[in-house]
């Protein structure tokens, strides 16, 4: 059976007198770390705890100031948090760990114009990856130092990453003929050598008003890759996914559906809780979600409510 929905809102937020959002969530093998932005404050942070208790009320500030939404990710020890003054899409890098210290990662090397960025670990170190125009950049995170940038010499867009247990897998979607639009992928070693001199079209499809960006999270062997096609005026936009292999190969005869509806998956976000995968989207009102088993195929007949009646969704 579906998850049940959760209650409205689902937890208890931490106290504070302004507007919470587009928050961030990584899970550090004993609590989630929830980030999220307060325009013209800062960026904060609460642990949550798996039976979905808050530990931290109030939150705390992990970065004062203009902030824009942050993106985080764990190595299974502790979270590795981005935040965004706003002239960037990362500006400051924080390793925040189990007990909530806060160290500060110099984020000084990253090019100007960083947008499309994404955050992944292979279980020690973190990836950081990002577009600076024109061209794809990537470095790592070690410790408290952040390596000199590699430029990878792609023309991607904004980026998704996951470490397939041998490499970090990077997907972008981007249009590749007039009306048409390609999910592409290359292997990038710990070491940030990418091993494919060309990028791997995973899969194809029309390029219209539903493209909502495209999400990848790994097993620790195949990988699958979310994202949103369709025309939403049309009534056809949907969710869909792709099993693919270390190699880049695509596991699955095609394409599986995992919602269609008239409106577009907005919010995408994917992840893998060690059996299955969870993906998430929203439209408008509601948030929705759908489990999918290592092989591709969906666990829930249907997508499951997680929460309805809400002014905005964000699934993270």
């Amino acid at each position: 059976a579906a998850p049940a929905p959760l209650a409205n809102p689902p937890l208890a937020p931490p106290t504070l007198p302004v507007t919470q959002a587009q928050p961030a969530v990584a899970f550090d093998g004993a609590r989630y770390l929830a980030a999220w932005s307060e325009e013209g404050v800062g960026t904060f942070g609460a642990r949550v705890t798996p039976a979905g208790s808050v530990s931290d009320d109030p939150s705390f500030s992990i970065a004062p100031g203009h902030a824009s939404r942050p993106l985080a990710a764990s190595n299974g020890t502790d979270v590795l948090v981005s935040t965004s003054d706003g002239s960037q899409e990362i500006t400051s890098l924080f390793r925040i760990s189990r007990g909530a210290a806060i160290t500060s990662v110099g984020a000084s090397a990253l090019t100007s114009q960083v947008f499309g960025a994404a955050l992944a670990s292979n279980g020690i170190d973190y990836l950081v990856e990002w577009r600076g125009p024109p061209e794809s950049f990537a470095a790592t995170v070690s410790g408290a130092s952040l390596s000199a940038p590699v430029d990878h010499a792609l023309s991607a867009g904004p980026t998704s990453v996951a470490f397939d247990g041998q490499n970090y897998v990077v997907v972008w979607s981007s249009v590749v003929t007039p009306g048409n639009r390609a999910i592409q992928a290359v292997r990038v070693t710990p070491g940030l050598s990418v091993l494919d001199a060309t990028p791997k079209t995973i899969i194809q499809y029309p390029d219209t008003s539903a493209d909502q960006g495209v999400r990848i999270a790994s097993s620790g062997a195949d990988s699958l890759v979310l994202w949103g096609e369709g025309n939403e005026m049309a009534g056809t936009a949907s969710i869909r996914c792709a099993r693919i292999t270390r190699g880049l190969d695509l596991a699955t005869p095609g394409a599986v559906t995992l919602a269609a509806s008239t409106y577009p998956g907005r919010g995408l976000n994917l992840s893998w809780d060690g059996a299955r995968y969870w993906a998430a989207w929203h439209d408008e009102q509601t948030l929705y979600g759908r489990r999918v088993a290592a092989d591709a195929s969906p666990v829930d007949p249907q997508p499951f409510v997680i929460s309805s009646d809400l002014p905005f969704s964000y699934a993270s």
